[in-house]
């Protein structure tokens, strides 16, 4: 067909119907079948803090914090005692006419 004229349809290549298929790629493993449980990653914070040296640390600092404050709440409770036995004696004291000073 030498004297047949080509058009630009022709001459444009049609891609195939089924292109090939990607390579596929294994599945990476999950990390809780690699890794042994005692080293797993902490999923949280508070898994985190929980494991470390950091976290008995904070649980002992914890209870440091608990027994300073109910010392000062005794401290504070003897301290307002002491202030309403001056305050008491001093309004007998001043009601008495300085009688009873």
């Amino acid at each position: 067909m030498a004297g047949t004229p080509v058009s630009p349809a022709d001459t444009v290549a049609t891609p195939p119907a089924n292109p090939p298929a990607a390579p596929q790629q294994p599945a990476p493993a999950a990390a809780e079948t690699t890794i042994p449980k005692k080293e797993m990653p902490p999923k949280t914070v508070q898994e985190m803090v929980e494991k470390s040296a950091a976290g008995k640390t904070l649980e002992k600092g914890n209870e440091a914090v608990g027994e300073a404050a109910k010392a000062t709440g005794s401290a504070l409770e003897k301290a307002g005692q002491a202030v309403g036995k001056a305050a008491k004696k001093t309004w007998t004291c001043i009601t008495s006419l300085f009688g009873d000073c």
